[in-house]
C-alpha cells in the first residue's frame, strides 16, 4: 500500500512537473516569452511588438485653448490627441502639476475631466481642469501683474491607459492659458 502511495505521488508530481519543465526548457533562451507572447512584445522593448507599434508615427497633443472661471478660479486645458495604436485605447485617468513657466512657480493641479475612449488612429479631444492655489493668484498678482495670460508647464504627468500606468517626466508647455 505504501509502495502504491509513493507512485501514485511520483506519477502525480510528473505530470505536474513534466509539462513545466518542458515549457521553461523550450523558452530557455527567451524567458520573457513564457509571459509576453512575441505579438505583444516585452515591456523592456515594446516598440518590438506588431500590437503596440504605433500605426503611423507617434505626434505629440496639440494644444487647443483654454479657459478660466473666475468665481471657483477653475481652469481647464484642451488639448488634440490622435491614438497612433491599431488598438482602441482609454484614458481612464491622467494628472499632473501646473508650474509657471518663466518662474518655474507651482499654481496647482490638473487632472483629466473625464475618461476618454479613441479608436485606432482616432484624434479625440482631451481636456484636464484644475484649480489655481492661493499662492498661485499671489504669484499672477505679483510676478504676472496686469497680465491677462500666462504660459504655464504640465510635469509629471501620470497617465492610466486601459490600465498601464505611465509616467511622463517631460514638461508640457502651454501657452497662453489665462489667469485672474
Amino acid at each position: 500500500m505504501d509502495r502504491l502511495r509513493v507512485a501514485l505521488i511520483l506519477v502525480s508530481i510528473a505530470i505536474i512537473v513534466g509539462p513545466i519543465a518542458g515549457t521553461v526548457l523550450i523558452y530557455r533562451d527567451n524567458l520573457l516569452g513564457l509571459v509576453f507572447p512575441k505579438e505583444i512584445g516585452s515591456p523592456s522593448n515594446p516598440s518590438n511588438s506588431s500590437i503596440l507599434s504605433p500605426v503611423s508615427s507617434y505626434e505629440p497633443p496639440q494644444y487647443i485653448n483654454s479657459t478660466f472661471d473666475n468665481v471657483s478660479r477653475t481652469f481647464s486645458i484642451t488639448f488634440n490627441f490622435t491614438n497612433p495604436y491599431p488598438l482602441a485605447l482609454t484614458v481612464k485617468s491622467m494628472s499632473c502639476n501646473v508650474e509657471c513657466t518663466a518662474h518655474h512657480f507651482g499654481l496647482g493641479t490638473a487632472s483629466l475631466a473625464s475618461p476618454v475612449h479613441m479608436g485606432s488612429g482616432q484624434t479625440v479631444d482631451v481636456t484636464m481642469v484644475g484649480n489655481w492655489t492661493e499662492g498661485a493668484i499671489n504669484h499672477f498678482q505679483t510676478d504676472h501683474a496686469g497680465a491677462k495670460t500666462a504660459d504655464v508647464d504640465l510635469v509629471g504627468m501620470t497617465v492610466d491607459a486601459g490600465g498601464v500606468n505611465l509616467q511622463l517626466s517631460n514638461r508640457q508647455t502651454v501657452p497662453n492659458v489665462p489667469i485672474p
